[in-house]
């Protein structure tokens, strides 16, 4: 699929924003968003980003119901260096991806992906 990628602010966070497109040229006639991806990195304190993980966490929540995987390693192993939070949810238009990982100790990434099942795979498409 044909990928779009931006730098700027999401919630106030410097991220990168990242969306697939099921065609070449998104402003085509009939091209679909497959992928919205939004990624965040946070230095210090584990609580700085976690902040963030559980607001999008209950976002998500309130509109697809309780994830149907679930990852907690707890705030001291994040806190390590070593943690990761996991939430996937599966709706009846999407699916989305809630992550919060300690890439190593006071690094940390947040990354949520929501993609459309709907739509057919890139090689199914025409």
């Amino acid at each position: 699929p044909y990928t779009l990628r931006f730098e700027g602010e999401v919630l106030g966070e410097g991220a990168e924003i990242i969306a697939e497109f099921d065609r070449s040229s998104p402003s085509s006639s009939g091209a679909n968003l497959r992928v919205v991806q939004i990624r965040w990195n946070f230095q210090g304190l584990p609580q700085n980003g976690f902040r963030y993980f559980t607001r999008l966490d209950e976002m998500l929540a309130s509109r697809y119901g309780k994830p149907v995987l679930e990852r907690d390693d707890g705030m001291a192993n994040l806190d390590t260096g070593n943690g990761r939070l996991q939430r996937m949810y599966y709706g009846q238009q999407a699916r989305a991806w809630l992550e919060y990982v300690a890439i190593r100790r006071q690094e940390f990434a947040l990354m949520i992906r929501i993609e459309c099942p709907q739509l057919p795979k890139p090689e199914d498409a025409s």
